[in-house]
Formats: structure tokens, sequence, C-alpha cells
């Protein structure tokens, strides 16, 4: 009978252990549920933020590279403009009308040329 006791004594035992400890592994269990969720929540939000951040860093630096090569072709432009002027200016026909309206310069006579050997 002393077992039977003892059989008893320890069912009520574990009844009365697992109807207390119950709601506390059901509370440990959610505990769980969202010690592990909170991180994956906070991994996913930080992981979305660094994506949306660097597509509009993409984005700003595409638009500063239009803009860059923009401004590159129109000083190709310029510069190509800046050319045709320079070869206007250095040529010889106009040289010489600048020398003889402005300077008053002529062609030398035979007796002003002096040839060097």
């Amino acid at each position: 009978m002393r077992s039977g006791a003892l059989e008893g004594l320890l069912e009520k035992s574990y009844n009365w252990f697992e109807s207390k400890s119950g709601p506390l592994s059901e509370g440990r269990e959610s505990r769980v549920k969202y010690s592990v969720l909170i991180p994956a929540f906070l991994v996913l939000l930080v992981t979305i933020l660094v994506y949306t951040w660097s597509h509009m860093h993409i984005t700003q630096l595409k638009y500063d590279i239009a803009r860059e090569m923009k401004k590159k072709e129109a000083l190709q432009e310029e510069n190509n403009k800046l050319k045709v002027e320079i070869s206007m200016l250095r040529s010889p026909q106009r040289v010489e009308s600048i020398a003889r309206a402005k300077l008053g310069m002529k062609h030398p006579d035979k007796e002003q040329v002096i040839i060097l050997k």
C-alpha cells in the first residue's frame, strides 16, 4: 500500500506541477517565439532600409552622371566653336588685313629686302 500511496502522491505532485507550469511554459513558448521574431523583424527592417537607401543613392548618382554628361557635351561644343574661332583669327588673310589697316604695314620694296646667307 505504501507504494500505492507514493504513486498517488507522485501523481498529485505531477498534476499540480503541470497545472502550475502549463501557463509558464506557454509564456516561455511565446517569449521564445517573440525572441526569435523580433530580431528577424529587425534584420528584415534593416535589410529593407539598406536596399531602399542604396536604390535612392544609385538613382541620385544616375542623375548626377546625366547632368555631368550634359555639361561635358556643352563644353565639347564650346571647345569646337573656340577652335573654329581660333582658326579664323589666325588666318593669313585676316592678319594681313589688320596689318595694312590698323598698323599701316605694306609689302617691302626690293631695296628694303636683305637676304642673309
